[in-house]
C-alpha cells in the first residue's frame, strides 16, 4: 500500500464509523418529535373534553339556563352551544358562562377563547 492510499483508507474509515452514529442520532431525534406532536394533540382534546364537562356543569347549575337542550362541543379551546333555547335572555347567559369558562390542568389553567352560539337557536 502506497503513502497516497492510507489517507484515503483513514478517511473512509472514520466515515463508516460516524456516519451510522449521526443517522441512529438523526432517527431518534425525529422519533422523539412525532412522539411530542402526538402527546400534544392528546392533551388538546383532553383539555377540550375537561372544558366541555365544565361548562356543561356551569350551565346546568345555573337556573336561567337549561342545558339539557344543548349540545357543547369544545376544539382548541372554542366552544360550540349547538340546540335550542327559550329565550334571548337565556341564549345571552349560557354564552356569557360558557365564555367565562376555565379549568386548571397539571398547574395551568385554560381558559375558554371563544364561544360559537350561531346554532344556539331560540325558540319561537
Amino acid at each position: 500500500m502506497t503513502r497516497r492510499e492510507r489517507p484515503h483508507q483513514n478517511v473512509t474509515l472514520a466515515l463508516l464509523i460516524i456516519l451510522p452514529l449521526f443517522m441512529a442520532s438523526f432517527v431518534t431525534d425525529c422519533h422523539k418529535k412525532t412522539q411530542n406532536t402526538q402527546n400534544t394533540s392528546e392533551d388538546t382534546r383532553d383539555i377540550d373534553n375537561s372544558l366541555s364537562t365544565e361548562v356543561r356543569k356551569r350551565l346546568t347549575d345555573s337556573h336561567q339556563v337549561r342545558a339539557g337542550n344543548m349540545d357543547i362541543r369544545t376544539s382548541n379551546l372554542k366552544v360550540s352551544l349547538i340546540g335550542t333555547v327559550s329565550s334571548e335572555a337565556e341564549r345571552d347567559e349560557a354564552i356569557r358562562l360558557a365564555g367565562q369558562t376555565e379549568i386548571v390542568k397539571d398547574g395551568k389553567t385554560f381558559k375558554v377563547k371563544d364561544v360559537d352560539a350561531s346554532k344556539l337557536i331560540v325558540k319561537p
